[in-house]
């Protein structure tokens, strides 16, 4: 039932015109859809391993950092 869902989950990513990417809790990318590539302009082998705060303009990164630790204080139920 896992690798089913798993399957299904990773043919929906790849499918999608959206990007979906998963993160870690320090940011760090673990995973990211195909559509990353027409929407950032990289490959998602290229964004693996690399953390968003990467891709925050400067001006924006304590507003990211502190949208994140608020939610990350809500817990699990959180609605972003």
């Amino acid at each position: 039932a896992v690798l089913d869902s798993e399957a299904r989950y990773r043919a929906m990513a790849d499918a999608s015109l959206d990007m979906i990417a998963r993160m870690g809790i320090d940011g760090t990318i673990r995973f990211v859809s195909p559509s990353a590539e027409s929407i950032m302009g990289y490959a998602p082998e290229e964004l693996i391993g690399t953390r968003t705060l990467d891709y925050t303009h400067p001006d924006d990164i304590d507003g990211v950092k502190g949208f994140f630790r608020d939610l990350l204080a809500e817990g699990p139920n959180a609605q972003p």
